[in-house]
């Protein structure tokens, strides 16, 4: 590329110097021969300049995509290791903003202004020497107007950079309620809001117009000051070298070939002006990208163990906690779990029970208190040798776009087909997966668009099952499903706890009856403890939770009757 741009700069350097060496010839009556020539001369410095140009700009064009795709990878590559207190902060659409739009203008930046930038350098350094060496007065008078050029590109330079930032949030924003009114259209049209929510979009609309309308404006002044400093060039060096050229100081084909050169000389400049709004997106798409890859991932401690073997004794120790800039949400909390035990957790919603599971996961860590397994504090364990060992089934089952032996086979990514089917047969999704028409291989939406919400459920059992982790944890795992779904989903969850520490999250209390110990939680705190039977006989905050679900139950009975 080096050698492309430089062959590119002195061609263009060359056809001015040609050019008015020609008109001198002529006018100075030399023979036709030499007129021709230096014409033949000129051609072929067009025609080698427009043959490096093209060159030029073909590996420009390649070295811009690299380095975007690099871009692209190293931001994709940051949002998987970023701390899950980073996407509490920040919307989905504003995130997808970045990925997508902040990049494509990365790469547009680069495409257009990278060849211009390289061959810029040496044709404005060049241009400078040769205008020096014909004629220094007249080099003097053209390089004038620079200290003013610059300080026009200085100040718009300020304005501009902040009203794009500006843009590219507000743009975020609306991508950000798409996404929303997208995943929530069936409620839109239920509730009859589609007047609000369009009403909600014009008003977001308006302001990203608004925001692009004030970033366009100022971008769009470098252009018509580029040019006011290019004719004020042209028009105090055709004054110069006329006052020059009446006391024999120059010739006519020197004035020409400096108004040829001081053309040069600002065209890089007026290119950039006439580009400025999307060299201008493109920094300002760059800074919000590397605010992302600037951002502090949650890297483990140093020294944290790499843990083999797990045998599962989990205690919460006066474990408290608050999430970034929120009230503390889990007070003092004591709970174990011992090797192969089944606890289970309860409470009413917003009393911290899917909090716990959070810390537990270590998408967080306690602000107070330790987290204990097999007697190791929890942060003194490599977050993917932990993750390894503990095995979670939501109450919304993540499955993604892929075929369904895929998203199984996440649980392990080595497994063998047959190992896979022998997790979905102990998952009870063996049956319902061979009636879908290409069985295992059967493609998903996003999601696991497609797929009931129950047969979503035993295909993430199967995948924990063939993660064969120490640890389970079940959150809500069956509040979704219908009643005979429910059946096969407890069949395969009883399995899948079979001989491992589970904890159960459930506001079904029939799915925690039998559980080896339950905690009652209320107001980020526990409030009891016991086993099912010690509870209800206890007639405290159990009781009266089991009283409101069974009475619940009993009251539509009687009215079915």
């Amino acid at each position: 590329m080096a050698l492309a741009t430089a062959l590119s700069s002195v061609m263009s350097l060359v056809a001015p110097y040609l050019v008015g060496r020609a008109i001198d010839a002529t006018i100075q009556g030399h023979d036709v021969h030499r007129v021709v020539s230096l014409c033949a001369y000129l051609a072929g410095a067009y025609l080698a300049g427009l043959t490096s140009g093209f060159i030029q700009n073909l590996i420009a064009a390649h070295v811009s995509q690299d380095a975007t795709r690099a871009m692209r990878r190293d931001l994709f590559s940051r949002l998987l290791v970023l701390p899950m207190r980073f996407f509490d902060a920040r919307n989905v659409g504003e995130l997808m903003s970045r990925s997508t739009n902040d990049l494509a203008n990365v790469s547009n930046g680069l495409n257009q202004t990278l060849a211009q930038f390289m061959a810029s350098a040496g044709t404005l350094l060049g241009c400078v020497a040769i205008m020096f060496w014909q004629s220094w007065r007249m080099a003097l008078v053209a390089l004038a107007v620079v200290p003013l050029t610059a300080g026009a590109t200085r100040a718009v330079a300020r304005l501009t950079r902040g009203h794009f930032q500006t843009l590219q949030r507000e743009l975020g924003q609306v991508n950000g309620f798409v996404e929303e009114m997208i995943a929530g259209i069936e409620t839109i049209q239920l509730f009859h809001q589609e007047t609000r929510i369009l009403d909600s979009f014009h008003t977001r609309n308006e302001r990203l117009r608004k925001a692009g309308m004030r970033a366009q404006a100022v971008a769009g002044s470098m252009g018509p000051a580029m040019n006011l400093m290019r004719n004020l060039a042209y028009a105090l060096i055709a004054l110069a070298g006329g006052l020059l050229a009446v006391h024999g100081l120059v010739s006519v084909g020197t004035i020409v070939s400096f108004l040829n050169y001081a053309s040069q000389f600002s065209q890089p400049l007026n290119q950039i002006a006439n580009q400025y709004n999307l060299l201008q997106a493109a920094l300002a798409g760059a800074e919000r990208i590397f605010e992302i890859l600037d951002e502090p991932d949650d890297a483990d401690p140093p020294g944290a163990v790499s843990v083999q073997e797990v045998k599962g004794h989990i205690e919460f120790r006066d474990v408290s906690f608050a999430y970034p800039g929120g009230p503390r949400v889990l007070h003092h909390i004591h709970l174990q779990a011992r090797p192969g035990e089944k606890i289970a957790i309860v409470g009413h919603t917003g009393s911290g029970k899917t909090t716990l599971v959070q810390l537990l996961a270590r998408f967080y860590d306690p602000d107070e208190g330790d987290i204990l397994v097999d007697g190791v504090d929890l942060r003194h364990i490599a977050k993917t040798a932990w993750r390894r060992k503990l095995g979670l089934v939501l109450q919304e089952a993540q499955l993604f776009s892929g075929t369904i032996r895929e998203n199984i086979r996440i649980g392990r990514p080595d497994a063998t087909d047959d190992e896979i089917e022998q997790a979905a047969v102990q998952a009870n999704a063996d049956a319902l997966i061979r009636r879908l028409p290409l069985g295992y291989d059967t493609q998903v939406g996003p999601g696991g668009a497609g797929l009931s919400q129950g047969e979503r459920q035993l295909i993430a059992i199967a995948r924990t099952l063939l993660a064969n982790p120490s640890v389970l944890v079940l959150d809500e795992a069956t509040s979704s499903v219908d009643t005979r779904t429910e059946m096969r989903v407890q069949e395969a969850l009883a399995r899948l706890m079979r001989g491992r520490t589970s904890i159960i999250i459930a506001h079904r209390l029939s799915t925690v009856r039998r559980a080896d110990r339950i905690y009652v939680m209320a107001g980020g705190r526990i409030v009891e403890e016991g086993t099912h039977e010690q509870l209800v006989r206890r007639c405290g905050a159990y009781f009266e939770l089991c009283r409101l679900q069974w009475g619940a139950v009993e009251q539509a009975a009687q009215r079915l009757r």
